[in-house]
């Protein structure tokens, strides 16, 4: 997506001035000024370095297992949700985006909505620009602070992402809603990963205070192995970095995840 679309939503990370194309940059009234790359996304980071987030190779085991469909049901409960909402989103941010494969997901049964694909990564963002022609891509630290305006965004996701819950207050516009996605202890119990804390519910909900819970859904389903699918399931997570060997693989696992609605 071409960037003149979206930059009234972003903002500058160093002073918080409402951004404009101007040539091949952002730039904001004070002069500071963010390259917009050939593949249509920007970095908007501070003076400091940005955390390297995921890699090309955790990237592309997601890309894999995704695309088999292994996680289907996470899509179809999206869509469901945001089919549900009392006015179709017009801006969804996706926050931890990765590859934005969600997002196209979400884009795709929204027609005219545009999204932003937030992420740390740089593999990650590159590939998030060219996920769907109504999607641009943010390399940020959501840590930090989203650099979007007070109000911008209809629909926050967060797929099992950061989750920066006085910032996504801040950027939902009223009446805007935050949707996230967990997994549960549940979650691929089979393998021996690293593990879901019981209490990671009461710790989202005091995470994304003061927005409030409007609904709980839960989703449970089996995955089918092969031992592609299984080193893909380590590779793409964060288990990618203990050196975790799946090993001899069961046949099928349990997916179990919750997705919350949070609004005002």
């Amino acid at each position: 997506m071409n960037g003149a679309a979206v930059a009234g939503l972003l903002r500058c990370p160093l002073c918080g001035g409402r951004l404009e194309v101007d040539g091949a940059a952002l730039r904001c009234g004070d002069g500071h000024s963010y390259d917009i790359a050939r593949n249509g996304s920007a970095t908007l980071a501070g003076g400091e370095g940005l955390p390297p987030g995921d890699t090309a190779e955790m990237l592309a085991a997601r890309d894999r297992l995704l695309g088999s469909g292994s996680f289907a049901p996470i899509v179809g409960a999206l869509t469901a949700s945001v089919a549900g909402l009392d006015r179709p989103p017009g801006v969804i941010a996706d926050c931890g985006a990765g590859t934005g494969w969600y997002l196209a997901r979400v884009l795709d049964a929204v027609p005219g909505a545009v999204g932003l694909a937030l992420d740390c990564s740089a593999p990650a963002t590159r590939l998030a620009a060219r996920v769907h022609e109504r999607a641009f891509a943010v390399r940020c630290d959501v840590w930090r602070g989203l650099p979007l305006g007070d109000r911008t965004a209809d629909l926050v996701l967060c797929v099992f992402s950061p989750r920066a819950g006085a910032h996504f207050e801040r950027v939902l516009t009223d009446g805007g809603v935050l949707i996230v996605v967990t997994p549960t202890p549940r979650h691929l119990g089979e393998l021996d990963l690293i593990g879901v804390e019981p209490a990671k519910r009461e710790r989202l909900e005091r995470t994304v205070a003061p927005l409030r819970t409007r609904s709980v859904e839960s989703i449970e389903w089996e995955i089918s192995l092969d031992a592609g699918v299984a080193r893909d399931l380590v590779a793409m997570g964060p288990n990618a970095h203990h050196d975790r060997d799946p090993g001899e693989a069961p046949r099928r696992v349990t997916a179990s995840v919750e997705l919350t609605v949070f609004g005002r």
